[in-house]
């Protein structure tokens, strides 16, 4: 999917990623925070390792 990247349009990479949750258990802020390390762990897999 193309994005614009320092006002030029360049092939993007892009993943949709949602998450459901049960608010009566988990905060929104947590799922937040969650799906936050998700991403950073699907750009940096060497991450799992550490």
């Amino acid at each position: 999917e193309p994005v614009v990247r320092e006002g030029q349009i360049v092939p993007g990479k892009r993943m949709a990623l949602t998450l459901s949750v049960d608010h009566r258990v988990v905060d929104g802020a947590q799922a937040a925070q969650f799906l936050g390390t998700v991403k950073s762990l699907l750009e940096n897999p060497l991450a799992l390792m550490e």
